[in-house]
């Protein structure tokens, strides 16, 4: 039975929070991201395909103290197979610090998977 995009999207987002929270970075990257997924986070993160260099990424928000991320869906448009994303990303740590991060995510699905494909994200502003 497929899963809709409103359902598949939720759970990977829920499996990205649970993995990223770990500290599992490698397992981030297997229940999140699509294999050969565009990871482009501007200056944070130059566009790039390469695994080594989003878990590198990942990890080193970890290292910098930001131990907790929480996804926020704001709209999601189901196109069948594929489905497109925007939400904030709230990133957290020990003494109150955190990072508000506004995404953009395109989905695709197969064997009824959802995954990322494309994965766009700045600070949020104000």
């Amino acid at each position: 039975m497929d899963i809709t995009a409103a359902q598949g999207v939720s759970t990977a987002n829920a499996a990205f929070a649970e993995a990223y929270g770990s500290g599992d970075i490698p397992a981030l990257m297997e229940v999140f991201y699509a294999p050969g997924a565009r990871v482009d986070g501007g200056a944070m993160l130059p566009s790039t395909t390469d695994a080594d260099t989003i878990i590198g990424f990942f990890q080193a928000m970890r290292d910098q103290g930001f131990h907790t991320a929480e996804l926020a869906t704001a709209t999601l448009a189901d196109e069948g197979d594929m489905a497109v994303e925007t939400g904030l990303a709230t990133l957290a740590g020990e003494g109150g610090q955190r990072a508000a991060i506004r995404y953009l995510v395109v989905w695709s699905t197969s064997s009824g998977a959802w995954r990322v494909h494309t994965d766009f994200f700045a600070p949020a502003e104000g």
